[in-house]
């Protein structure tokens, strides 16, 4: 149970959005794709944040996943290859720009 509410299964959307981090501005951000009647897939690394997604986001259009953003195979369970988007929510811009040519790196597509 606890695997399965970290989101260690992963998820099988398809033309979903991914957020990866975690802050007011991201949740922003996740209300308006949500108003528009998308999926949005959520990975933090931290289980508070976890729990305030589902708390905010219930149902079957979001999912969330707890990992360390290192980990490859966990954008890979976030069905990354099928997303329509992805948006980055780092607080600084030097990491955001580091993890997104990583991530490119892996998933180029």
């Amino acid at each position: 149970m606890e695997k399965k509410k970290n989101g260690f299964w992963g998820t099988d959307f398809v033309d979903h959005y991914i957020i990866i981090g975690w802050s007011e501005f991201g949740r922003q951000v996740a209300e308006q794709i949500f108003n528009t009647g998308h999926k949005v897939a959520f990975i933090v690394n931290s289980k508070d944040n976890l729990e305030i997604i589902n708390d905010v986001f219930p149902g079957n259009n979001s999912f969330c996943m707890f990992a360390d953003f290192k980990n490859m195979d966990a954008y890979a369970k976030a069905n990354i290859n099928k997303s329509k988007g992805v948006f980055v929510n780092f607080s600084e811009d030097s990491e955001t720009l580091v993890f997104v040519l990583n991530l490119k790196k892996h998933f180029p597509d």
